[in-house]
């Protein structure tokens, strides 16, 4: 499942980000990615893929996730 490929502290941080809980933030997480990759190919992935990744890592900071939330 994607919870059990995600990062240890990934569930704190999709909580923190979307301000929902985890149950739709991790929903709202995949779809954002689905979404970005479906534009991608049907709009003919005129893109390079590395581009589209780019866009895809920016949608949240991935560095921050094995390590805990500090405010």
């Amino acid at each position: 499942s994607l919870h059990d490929a995600l990062p240890i502290y990934a569930k704190d941080h999709l909580v923190n980000k979307f301000q929902v809980p985890y149950k739709y933030a991790v929903e709202i997480f995949a779809a954002t990615i689905e979404a970005v990759i479906t534009k991608w190919l049907s709009t003919g992935a005129k893109e390079e893929p590395i581009e589209i990744a780019t866009v895809v890592l920016s949608v949240t900071d991935f560095t921050t996730w094995n390590q805990p939330i500090t405010e």
